[in-house]
């Protein structure tokens, strides 16, 4: 779900398109609405610049996004 939350809030592709790419794994999902093909190291690299592992996030919800 998380994942799915970065492509619509972050990234701002509408719950229509996310549904009409749906592609066997979340990552050819990602490349079909955008064409690129980096998509596990886009989202992991802003998780982690966001939310450093080991440290408390302080989140209250499970939907992070929008991240600067």
């Amino acid at each position: 779900m998380l994942f799915l939350n970065y492509l619509n809030v972050q990234l701002g592709f509408g719950w229509d398109q996310i549904a009409q790419a749906g592609a066997p794994t979340l990552s050819q999902t990602y490349t079909k609405l955008t064409g690129n093909q980096d998509g596990w190291k886009q989202f992991r690299q802003q998780l982690d610049n966001n939310f450093p592992l080991g440290t408390p996030s302080g989140l209250t919800t499970d939907n992070p996004y929008p991240l600067p």
